[in-house]
């Protein structure tokens, strides 16, 4: 599924989810706080996990009916012979270790790729130059991932079906977190100061538009570009803390989220093949910026 809502009528719960949406959380925190005055008297939740947070909601076991994907076979060279120099990096990587923060962008290197790889990752991740904590909204990627090495956490901003299991199995002293948030609300789960890396408010306002009156001729010229790429399955979305999961069985751990009046969102991302950079996902990129 590209998303999902579902509207509990007696309990007055809206739950939803879709990849279509702007990824940033300032704009996620904006449209979350406008949908509520659509909805007055309805608890409005931001679905952050998919499927995982939807549920709880449907009241059945969905995610227990579904297939996990088989693991990949990493190469143990995966990160140091990726290329360095990508005008299309694939994955933005976070490493906070001794007080201090180290950034590096990948190339085919796909975040999942490195939790599944395990900590042995964090030097090789090390060895590649690093680049100034973007500001949000020029991240060169829509993946995101926070490697707090001093608390020993991983927070993923998205939520990939089943990374879970290989999370605990190849980081076994870390806590893993994951829920598509935005970039910003990942930096403010790891305790980095993000002030002066906010989006600027007018940005913030037409992303919102862009979302809440999107033209007949923008869906038709999507669906044209889409139709051109040869593309795999597309990023998941992720779940919100608010719905806890039934099962015994174990569940993604969602990111604690610092709430405002304007209640933050979270929102997923596409899957590609772990071997090359996908296409489609640049295909899309571009068309993101060159709309907003």
């Amino acid at each position: 599924m590209e998303a999902f809502v579902i509207a509990d009528i007696e309990k007055k719960i809206l739950g939803y989810w879709s990849w279509h949406m702007e990824m940033e959380t300032s704009v996620m925190r904006y449209y979350q706080s406008a949908l509520k005055g659509k909805w007055p008297g309805w608890q409005v939740v931001h679905l952050a996990n998919n499927m995982y947070d939807a549920e709880p909601l449907m009241g059945i076991d969905y995610v227990a009916l579904q297939q996990s994907p088989k693991p990949d076979v990493l190469d143990a060279n995966l990160i140091t012979g990726d290329p360095v120099n990508d005008e299309w990096p694939n994955g933005l990587f976070v490493i906070k270790e001794h007080g201090k923060i180290y950034v590096v962008e990948s190339h085919n290197v796909t975040v999942e790729d490195v939790i599944r790889y395990g900590e042995a990752a964090i030097s090789q991740l090390k060895a590649r130059p690093a680049i100034p904590l973007p500001i949000e909204g020029e991240t060169r990627t829509l993946d995101h991932l926070l490697i707090d090495v001093d608390n020993k956490i991983l927070i993923l901003d998205t939520s990939e079906f089943g990374l879970y299991k290989h999370a605990d199995r190849q980081w076994p002293n870390y806590i893993f977190k994951m829920g598509k948030i935005g970039y910003l609300a990942m930096l403010e789960a790891g305790d980095i100061s993000t002030v002066g890396l906010e989006m600027p408010q007018q940005k913030i306002i037409d992303s919102f538009n862009h979302i809440s009156n999107a033209r007949k001729d923008d869906a038709a010229e999507i669906l044209n570009v889409e139709a051109k790429v040869a593309h795999s399955v597309f990023y998941d979305v992720t779940p919100t803390d608010t719905f806890l999961p039934k099962k015994a069985e174990p569940k993604p751990v969602a990111i604690q989220e610092r709430l405002s009046d304007a209640a933050p969102t979270t929102i997923g991302k596409p899957k590609r093949p772990a071997d090359k950079t996908s296409f489609a996902q640049k295909i899309i990129q571009w068309w993101k910026r060159l709309t907003n």
